[in-house]
């Protein structure tokens, strides 16, 4: 993982901590839960490496289609994803 994905999640973290304190519990425990998750590893760690791509680079519509059917595979294990996804 880049030192730029590190300070990222740091920063998101920090900032999710203080726009929703009573939420943050949940959320850190279903990221520790997704981190279990193999395909979720490999996802975390392409997005990373994507981050550097062009808009165009024929490699994004393989990860993008995966990590749209992800949470899908999350729905039944954790309610927090159907809550989260359905705000949206």
């Amino acid at each position: 993982m880049s030192e730029r994905a590190v300070r990222m999640e740091r920063d998101i973290w920090i900032l999710l901590h203080s726009v929703a304190p009573a939420q943050a519990a949940d959320w850190v425990a279903d990221k520790l839960d997704a981190l279990d998750d193999p395909d979720f590893g490999a996802l975390y760690l392409e997005h990373d490496a994507a981050f550097d791509w062009s808009p165009g680079d024929p490699r994004l519509p393989d990860p993008a289609r995966r990590t749209a059917r992800w949470p899908a595979s999350r729905a039944v294990r954790s309610p927090l994803w159907i809550r989260s996804c359905s705000d949206w």
